[in-house]
């Protein structure tokens, strides 16, 4: 049987800004997950008592892991405070939402006779997704400055070290 061919009316600028908020959120989602994997690395594998091999290969199986599994090991490695706890865990729906479940329950916000409310409210959502993903992603950046600082790495040495892999970026 074959199945009538209706073409929907969507607005493609409006489409292509979809597409541009969801490729916003997941990135903002994996900056946030490399920066919980270095942070689990340095942190739970304290300098000198393990390789850069080991180190390196740890990374890996971090980065293979989802969110979910990296936030558990972050609260359970580390007193969490109750407003952090429940913000994770707020972030960690919303991020399941978009990745299991956003097109299937706002997929009609694209059709011009629901667009107007609908679409903004999925927009606002995933502004909203992207923006906590940064926030949370400061707030582990500035643990892990403090945990260096804390073992004799100072500001300057992690400045340097940043600096070298932005140019190596720049480069290849």
């Amino acid at each position: 049987m074959e199945l009538p061919k209706v073409i929907l009316p969507i607005d493609p600028n409006e489409l292509y800004r979809l597409y541009a908020k969801i490729g916003c959120a997941v990135w903002s989602i994996q900056v946030l997950e490399d920066t919980l994997s270095y942070y689990l690395i340095m942190i739970n594998k304290t300098p000198g008592k393990i390789s850069a091999e080991d180190a390196n290969k740890q990374l890996g199986i971090n980065r293979r892991g989802t969110l979910g599994k990296l936030l558990v090991e972050y609260k359970k490695e580390k007193k969490v405070d109750l407003e952090l706890e429940k913000r994770i865990d707020a972030f960690l729906q919303e991020r399941n939402w978009l990745i299991h479940n956003s097109r299937r329950s706002h997929h009609a916000a694209l059709y011009h006779v629901l667009k107007n409310e609908k679409l903004k409210e999925l927009f606002e959502r995933l502004d909203a997704l992207a923006d906590e993903a940064t926030a949370l992603n400061k707030c582990f950046v500035a643990e892990l400055g403090e945990y260096l600082q804390s073992v004799g790495v100072s500001k300057e040495e992690v400045n340097r070290n940043a600096n070298k892999v932005l140019h190596s970026w720049m480069n290849d």
